[in-house]
């Protein structure tokens, strides 16, 4: 796999810049690397997460985010993996643990596969297989979503806290979080900040990759526990139904931990 030299993804990080261990953090098809800030909180990298201290590095995809003008060179799964990689040898990290949520843990999959040498674990939150026509229908509402604009942050909140999966759930977390999924346009009217042509390429290649073929390839002796309580919670991409919102993390979320 040739690796990404143009980029220059914006990244955030948590924890300890020097730590012996990190943890490269991947959000999913429509989300920021701020996805992840709640649930480091709670890890609290620099004493009390497993094995810690860590350094936690997400950062945001092209097209979303403070990434979200940077144009994509190769759509897809392999794309954001090239761009990853090329993170990794710029923060000169020869080795780390991926956490991917959706599409992120499709790229962990990936990369697993074809690069094992450079994650020492893999963590699978709600995706990592392939992706049917059930599971794409459920993305038809981030589109109309993306489509949208709104008079104000506030009114866009309120259209989140009236999706069907964050009904009892919303708090002061998902509030900070999704406020940032929008910001104002010229014209007074306010715009997601995830680029709608980037998730339509994206969703196109993720639909029909044969990831269950990469399995084999490194996967057969690893070790797997799953996680049910995720001790945070991750914001994704949101829809109409209670499956259809990629909803935060929350404790019922089933998460895969592979240690390769």
């Amino acid at each position: 796999m040739t690796q990404s030299r143009d980029v220059n993804l914006k990244t955030v990080e948590w924890g300890v810049a020097d730590a012996p261990r990190t943890a490269l953090l991947v959000h999913g098809l429509t989300g920021r690397a701020e996805a992840f800030e709640t649930l480091v909180e709670r890890l609290a990298p620099a004493s009390g997460a497993n094995g810690g201290p860590w350094r936690f590095l997400a950062p945001d995809l092209r097209g979303r985010g403070d990434s979200n003008e940077i144009p994509e060179v190769e759509a897809g799964i392999p794309g954001h993996a090239r761009d990853l990689l090329t993170i990794m040898d710029r923060e000169g990290l020869e080795k780390v643990v991926l956490a991917g949520h959706s599409m992120g843990a499709m790229i962990g999959v990936y990369l697993a596969a074809y690069h094992p040498e450079r994650f020492s674990g893999l963590v699978l939150i709600d995706g990592g297989s392939e992706i049917t026509d059930e599971i794409d229908a459920l993305l038809n509402p981030v589109h109309r979503r993306l489509e949208g604009t709104y008079p104000s942050r506030e009114a866009y909140l309120e259209y989140l806290k009236g999706q069907p999966i964050f009904e009892d759930r919303w708090n002061e977390h998902l509030e900070r979080y999704f406020a940032g999924d929008v910001s104002p346009g010229d014209d007074g009217r306010w715009y997601p900040v995830t680029d709608l042509e980037a998730v339509r390429k994206d969703r196109e290649n993720m639909h029909g990759l044969p990831l269950p073929e990469l399995w084999p390839l490194r996967y057969s002796h690893a070790e797997f526990a799953t996680l049910r309580e995720a001790g945070g919670q991750l914001p994704a991409s949101t829809g109409s139904g209670d499956r259809q919102v990629g909803s935060p993390l929350v404790s019922s979320a089933l998460s895969l931990i592979l240690l390769l």
